[in-house]
């Protein structure tokens, strides 16, 4: 500034705008991480094995959109189930813990097909089941017979949702 009679002012804008000019485009990895990590109980899933810990963001992201059933990660969105409460307040560990529902509902594969009659037939049986708390081990296979699967996936953290029906 001196040597050119300038002001320094002068001299910092000039070396901000060759900075941002030389700036390469925003990592699109940074974006989806901050998304995942910030916004999804990522750390969760991956100490229940829904996930698998791996340094590299790229793995990380591909498994949270298989887990999630999606291509992009702009395209996760909540997955019809009853539920007492208002459907459109579902959190992120709302809806990852009801995709993990789903995972193992759909890993069931040997069930014969539904049947509303064998459903309230085995009314009768799972009546019977309240008495003793050691009957309700007899449950799932009860409704298996009937054609329903029966699952349990243990609660996260900030979930507001214990227990869900889905067709």
């Amino acid at each position: 500034a001196e040597a050119f009679g300038t002001s320094a002012e002068l001299w910092a804008g000039l070396q901000k705008e060759w900075e941002l000019r030389c700036a390469r485009e925003p990592d699109q990895a940074i974006k989806a991480r901050a998304l995942m990590q910030g916004f999804y109980p990522v750390r969760e899933m991956i100490n229940r094995g829904w996930l698998e810990k791996n340094s590299e963001q790229s793995v990380l992201e591909m498994q949270f959109m298989r887990f999630f059933e999606v291509k992009q990660m702009e395209d996760i969105q909540f997955t019809a189930a009853a539920k007492k409460a208002n459907n459109a307040d579902h959190s992120p560990e709302d809806l990852a813990w009801l995709y993990r529902v789903r995972h193992i509902a759909r890993s069931i594969d040997h069930l014969p097909e539904y049947s509303e009659d064998k459903l309230r037939d085995a009314l009768f049986q799972l009546r019977k089941l309240m008495i003793d708390p050691e009957d309700v081990r007899h449950v799932p296979r009860i409704l298996e017979h009937a054609g329903v699967r029966f699952v349990i996936v243990e609660k996260i953290d900030n979930c507001k949702i214990d227990g869900v029906c889905t067709w």
